[in-house]
């Protein structure tokens, strides 16, 4: 996670590692190892993302 802002020279970033639960038979396929999210500052907890 990385956060920035244009009107100041801060940022900040984190390694975010997610645990993937597997509900059916078919095991979970990614095309990518990394994938990347905008998280808007006003979202509310439980909300999905992507």
């Amino acid at each position: 996670v990385e956060a920035s802002s244009p009107h100041a020279t801060y940022n900040s970033s984190v390694k975010v590692y997610v645990k993937v639960m597997d509900l059916n038979d078919n095991v979970p396929y990614f095309i990518e190892k990394m994938d990347e999210i905008t998280i808007s500052e006003g979202m509310i907890t439980n909300e999905v993302l992507g």
